[in-house]
């Protein structure tokens, strides 16, 4: 008697496991909570992107995000960005592009300035 209440158990055990409709319906719940987190992580990309061009200013300034125009120099940026250091900043960093360059601040107090694309990061450097 235990043997055959075995094999019933084993071979309805073995129908479920095989059965379609409860591996399909599992696999495509998680394909579509996959497909409903990325669309939701694309929303929340694309809701953080600026509506308008910007250039970003890191460092002890009061405005960090100063609106890019065709005009904006180097100097302008910082000067709108409200620089609150108490001395003049060391060194200035462009990024632009994934590519930095560094700006002496003798460079810019003696003129030579540079034009800002949108987008760039400006690090002001105490």
């Amino acid at each position: 008697m235990k043997k055959s209440a075995t094999v019933f158990v084993v071979a309805g055990l073995s129908l479920w496991l095989l059965s379609p409709t409860g591996c399909e319906t599992q696999r495509q719940a998680r394909l579509q909570a996959q497909q409903a987190y990325v669309a939701g992580q694309e929303q929340v990309l694309e809701q953080s992107r600026p509506a308008e061009p910007v250039v970003t200013v890191h460092g002890p300034v009061r405005n960090s995000v100063i609106p890019w125009t065709e005009d904006l120099t180097l100097a302008k940026a910082i000067n709108a960005a409200d620089y609150t250091g108490y001395l003049r900043p060391r060194f200035i960093r462009v990024t632009r592009k994934g590519e930095t360059t560094e700006v002496k601040t003798s460079q810019l107090l003696n003129g030579q300035d540079m034009p800002l694309q949108a987008g760039d990061i400006v690090e002001v450097v105490p």
